[in-house]
């Protein structure tokens, strides 16, 4: 296993420390993964796009099966002092990876990105999270499908980047196994959503319908969940976009729900009535 030492703070580690900005990422192709958890995942699902690992003695002792997982892999490792870890990656928990960054978009003519139909084809369940600009909270929706077994997560116009280190954390690796899009333009989504024949639901507290009314023969259905920036709310057209309007209801004097739980609600109501009825068909 080729391994370097090192002791101070070098060009390459300057240069790995980089990926914490989105203009880096981009440039170099590359995501910054921080914390056992989440480089875990990518040794598991990824290791083909891993480059190097970043670790200190203390951090691959406090994890051995990670240790076995990267002797296996025979990665570049690079090691750290703990201090100097800590210093250069402080939420990494003494283990960090470089990897690849996925091909998250599909460029058009016009540059713009596009949501291939082949995304959608055989769906049972996605969600559309519009302009989701906090990292924290598209990394635990993005989490949240995979742990329910949805069949992917689209992020719209202005989202957080999929390669933030702080979304991939919160997404606890869960960005290498399951089917993500980037930048995803709104009516394109609807459209090949509307060809797929999901039906399409909005997410929102002013909705006509309660989520706990919803009867399982209707939530068992193909469907696409849309979500949206908590500050922004919907347009007009959007709302008028989506089959029905679905509040989440809420019996204490909270006045709404954070965008990642009330994402996670609707995955799991919608899972829960389509697991149900794979089982009852056993």
């Amino acid at each position: 296993m080729p391994r370097k030492y090192h002791r101070e703070k070098t060009g390459q580690l300057k240069k790995v420390c980089g990926l914490y900005r989105e203009a880096n990422r981009r440039k170099y192709g590359q995501w910054l993964v921080e914390g056992p958890q989440a480089v875990r995942e990518l040794l598991i699902w990824s290791p083909d796009s891993l480059r190097d690992i970043y670790a200190s003695d203390i951090g691959l002792q406090k994890h051995p099966d990670i240790a076995a997982l990267i002797e296996k892999i025979d990665p570049y490792l690079h090691l750290l002092p703990p201090a100097l870890f800590q210093e250069l990656f402080p939420d990494a928990q003494g283990i960090a990876a470089v990897c690849r960054a996925p091909q998250l978009t599909e460029a058009t003519e016009s540059g713009n990105s596009a949501v291939s139909s082949a995304f959608f084809t055989n769906a049972r369940l996605l969600i559309f999270a519009l302009q989701a600009d906090n990292p924290g909270n598209l990394g635990t929706i993005i989490r949240s499908a995979a742990a329910v077994g949805a069949d992917g997560v689209l992020a719209g116009l202005k989202s957080a980047d999929l390669g933030n280190p702080k979304l991939i954390r919160a997404s606890a690796g869960s960005v290498f196994h399951i089917p993500l899009r980037a930048q995803q333009d709104f009516s394109q989504v609807i459209a090949a959503a509307r060809q797929a024949n999901m039906q399409i639901f909005l997410a929102d507290g002013a909705g006509d319908t309660l989520l706990s009314a919803l009867p399982t023969s209707v939530l068992k259905k193909p469907t696409l969940w849309i979500v949206g920036n908590e500050a922004h709310g919907f347009t007009g057209a959007q709302r008028q976009a989506a089959d029905q309007i679905i509040s989440i209801p809420m019996w204490g004097k909270t006045e709404s729900l954070n965008l990642a739980i009330a994402a996670t609600l609707c995955l799991y109501a919608s899972a829960t009535a389509q697991h149900t009825e794979k089982f009852s068909e056993q």
